[in-house]
């Protein structure tokens, strides 16, 4: 993982990605925002999706359902695609504050998502 992840570039280069997906089923997305902090980097982020796309903006929003925190090595490891995030979860190594019914309701949605990213950076 670079050491720009949360940077306002990073945010900027993402959202230029994350704006030319397209979801199969954009109606039946639930809406969820969700807050990121990165621990020694000192970031904060909210991916914010709903029914017209998916956008990161810096900072917390107030409005987040959820809110993660996430250690660097943890977080390189879900980039390299050796841990995955349900793991990261269960084993203790992501803490996660909030509505988790949000993120049971929104599982789809992220599945949904993680295709259209696949297939656009294949």
């Amino acid at each position: 993982m670079t050491n720009d992840v949360g940077t306002p570039e990073w945010i900027e280069k993402n959202n230029l990605i994350l704006s030319r997906l397209e979801t199969s089923d954009a109606a039946n997305i639930t809406p969820i925002e969700l807050g990121v902090e990165l621990s020694s980097f000192d970031r904060q982020f909210t991916v914010c999706i709903d029914n017209t796309g998916v956008q990161i903006k810096n900072g917390l929003s107030p409005r987040c359902n959820l809110r993660i925190k996430i250690p660097d090595e943890i977080a390189s490891e879900i980039h390299q695609g050796t841990l995955s995030v349900a793991e990261a979860i269960s084993n203790g190594e992501i803490k996660v504050a909030g509505d988790i019914n949000a993120l049971m309701q929104s599982s789809g949605t992220f599945s949904q998502l993680s295709k259209a990213l696949q297939n656009k950076l294949a």
